[in-house]
């Protein structure tokens, strides 16, 4: 009769195969007549360095679009050879960043940039 063994390697959950994700996390959100936008960097759970600023719904264009602009130019500052993968927190973002140029991760985000904006400003 065989015995069970323990699986050749450590299956890792899913919440520790997002912590050690690594790249770039964009959100663009309305919030009280502004649309904030924010890049973070992670490297596993550990952010890195972020890029935020806001521009008036007024002034922010057709879905958004000069915001998701922002975005994208901040994503080229932070990762001029396009090296790392790009995440969005909202699904519905990748589209719009795809007409911007830039492909998005359709992965679950890294933990640490997930929450990244309004933890700082460039502006």
């Amino acid at each position: 009769m065989p015995f069970p063994t323990p699986p050749p390697r450590r299956v890792l959950s899913a919440a520790e195969t997002v912590a050690k994700r690594s790249g770039l996390t964009v959100l663009v959100v309305p919030r009280r007549g502004l649309v904030l936008w924010s890049v973070a960097r992670t490297a596993d759970s550990t952010v890195l360095g972020v890029r935020s600023g806001w521009i008036p719904v007024a002034s922010a264009g057709p879905r958004c679009g000069k915001a998701y602009a922002e975005a994208v130019r901040a994503v080229t500052e932070m990762d001029p050879g396009r090296n790392e993968p790009v995440f969005s927190v909202v699904d519905t973002a990748s589209e719009l960043l795809l007409e911007l140029g830039l492909h998005v991760d359709p992965s679950y985000p890294p933990g640490g940039g997930s929450g990244g904006y309004g933890k700082g400003s460039d502006r």
